[in-house]
C-alpha cells in the first residue's frame, strides 16, 4: 500500500500542480478498502493463484496508516 499510495501522491502533485497536497485518512482508508475487496474477496474465488488471508488484510492497513503519519513528515 505504501508504494500505491505514494504513486497516486505524486500523480495527485503533477495532476493539481502542488506538492503541498496530501492524501487525507479517509482517501487513504477508501484505497485500503477497494484492495482489500478486490484482492481478498473478490479475486480468490475466480482465481486459484489467489489466495485470501488476514494477514494481509493487516499488512494492507499497517501499511497504509504509516503511510499516512510518514507523508507529513516532510
Amino acid at each position: 500500500m505504501p508504494i500505491v499510495l505514494t504513486i497516486c501522491l505524486h500523480v495527485v502533485h503533477f495532476i493539481k500542480k502542488d506538492a503541498t497536497l496530501r492524501l487525507s485518512l479517509f482517501t487513504t482508508l477508501s484505497l485500503t478498502a477497494l484492495y482489500t475487496i478486490y484482492f481478498e474477496i473478490y479475486l480468490p474465488p475466480i482465481e486459484p493463484r489467489y489466495t485470501a488471508d488476514f494477514l494481509d488484510v493487516i499488512m494492507y492497513l499497517s501499511g497504509s496508516l504509516i503511510f499516512y503519519f510518514l507523508q507529513f513528515r516532510k
